[in-house]
Order: C-alpha cells, then sequence, then structure tokens
C-alpha cells in the first residue's frame, strides 16, 4: 500500500482528527494520560502527578498539563 493509499482510505478520520487539533504524534502520550487517570484516581495529588509524569517520560511539566487538558476534552464529530 502507498502512502498516498493510506492517507485516501483514512482520510475521512485524519481530517477529523485534524480539525480537532489532535496530531498523529500524540498517540506517544496515550499511556501518560493513562497513567495520570490511574494515579489520579488512586488519590494522588494532581501536581505530584504531573511532576511525576514529566520525568519519567522526560517532558516538560508545561507539556504534561497540556496533554491532559488535551485528552481530557471534547470531542467535535464534523469534520468541516
Amino acid at each position: 500500500m502507498t502512502i498516498f493509499e493510506s492517507l485516501k482510505l483514512n482520510e475521512k478520520l485524519l481530517l477529523l482528527l485534524s480539525t480537532n487539533g489532535i496530531e498523529i504524534k500524540d498517540i506517544n502520550y496515550l499511556p501518560l494520560y493513562e497513567e495520570y487517570q490511574q494515579m489520579k484516581e488512586e488519590g494522588e495529588k494532581v501536581n505530584y502527578i504531573v511532576a511525576n509524569l514529566a520525568e519519567r517520560y522526560d517532558i516538560g511539566e508545561r507539556t504534561v498539563w497540556r496533554l491532559v487538558k488535551k485528552f481530557g476534552g471534547t470531542f467535535e464529530l464534523s469534520a468541516g
């Protein structure tokens, strides 16, 4: 399969993701968000969770805050 064929096959989904500000690289942070949710359910303080995840994933705390906000946000179902 060519890149064109792959993009064409997934065009609507990719447009929907793009419209909602979701980038392909965001998939790399799914485990981070799952850990965030689990730690939060266990009663950990949010600031502690963010600092812990930033250190473990070797990214800035601001990046963790951005991801938490992004992944917890709502999703528009129309692609424009």
